[in-house]
């Protein structure tokens, strides 16, 4: 089996000529590094074992979010069942620990790596998430402790699942671009956003729509005539829309009462897909997210603008990883889950 060899040169060592046969030298040159955080849909069971078992830092923040959750969340995710994780109250929780220990376990390597010469932040381009995986990326950056931000999902799941009707709905469109999509739920809507909204610009040829039942059966089945298919989601409302608008004001209440750092690593937002750099922003991000379009396919070419050509996912599966492959120019073989046992770490002085 091939040895991966990402090397992260603080002084931009040229290419080795004496590498190992067989392996592939991936060097954050100017281009730099990205990590990126999944979110919900993430889920599975068995989710965060192997940073669990592998990770004294992570095993640490793991039983961290057993206490702060007040039953056994490490049980749900590691043992089941599915049902149950789905859940938006719990899969939100789950997901949110399984990144972060994701983040510990890679910053642990990284740390033995370098030796003490070299610290994350100036290697690391930027840092994003998608949806719910953007606290991941705050906790990353510094903003906040990991129990703020975990108080802060546990807060996000329940008021979404409040503010959520009784038929909302959100299917994934395969095969239509975000502009043509957007035009025809204009011409059906008459802009009403509540009716259906685009929630997810993800790659190209996929977006997610959310709103309620009847009218994204309808818009839907619109789309599909331009579109290749269809896919329900198993979710329990229509997030990334104007029905969580009463969520976005709690959680601008309950951030609003954290006093955030500014970010140590730029965060690329999902409402914006711009930077975020400054400690003010995130409190509106957090509150503006849950309402806002996931954008995420403007974020990949933004850090993509920013030179960043090795990608690494910290958290369950690779969902990200099949995303950023449909959007990047690059090849595409520089896309890794921070668990990849083939990928290790060298820190040139």
């Amino acid at each position: 089996m091939s040895s991966t060899s990402t090397v992260l040169d603080k002084n931009l060592v040229p290419e080795s000529t004496n590498q190992e046969v067989g392996s592939e030298d991936l060097r954050a040159k100017p281009s730099g590094v990205a990590i990126v955080f999944p979110g919900q849909g993430s889920q599975g069971v068995g989710m965060g074992r192997f940073f669990f078992e592998s990770s004294k830092e992570a095993h640490s923040l793991a039983l961290q979010a057993n206490d702060i959750a007040g039953f056994d969340l490490l049980e749900l995710m590691f043992s089941g069942p599915l049902d149950q994780l789905t859940l938006t109250e719990n899969a939100q929780l789950a997901i949110f620990t399984a990144n972060a220990m994701g983040w510990a376990f890679f910053r642990e390597a990284f740390d033995k790596s370098s030796n003490g010469i070299a610290s994350l932040e100036e290697y690391v381009t930027c840092l994003a998430g998608h949806s719910l995986g953007e606290y991941n990326a705050w906790l990353a950056a510094g903003c906040a402790s990991f129990e703020q931000l975990f108080r802060l999902v546990q807060l996000r799941s329940e008021a979404m699942a409040e503010a959520s009707p009784k038929d909302g709905v959100m299917y994934a469109i395969i095969g239509i671009d975000v502009e043509q999509a957007s035009e025809i739920i204009a011409e059906c809507t008459q802009g009403d956003a509540f009716k259906c909204t685009i929630a997810n610009d993800n790659c190209p040829g996929q977006v997610v729509i959310s709103g309620v039942c009847d009218e994204v059966e309808a818009i839907s089945e619109k789309l599909m005539q331009f579109a290749r298919k269809k896919v329900p989601l198993a979710v329990s409302g229509p997030f990334h829309s104007p029905w969580m608008q009463p969520a976005a004001e709690k959680l601008a209440t309950a951030a609003s009462r954290v006093v955030f750092a500014a970010p140590k690593i730029s965060v690329i937002a999902n409402a914006s897909a711009k930077p975020v750099c400054g400690a003010g922003e995130v409190a509106d991000m957090i509150a503006t997210q849950v309402i806002s379009r996931v954008r995420w396919r403007e974020s990949v070419l933004a850090m993509e603008e920013l030179g960043v050509k090795t990608w690494l996912e910290a958290g369950h599966g690779n969902v990200l990883a099949g995303l950023i492959r449909r959007i990047v120019s690059q090849d595409s073989s520089n896309i890794f889950n921070v668990s990849d046992q083939n990928l290790r770490f060298t820190v040139c002085a």
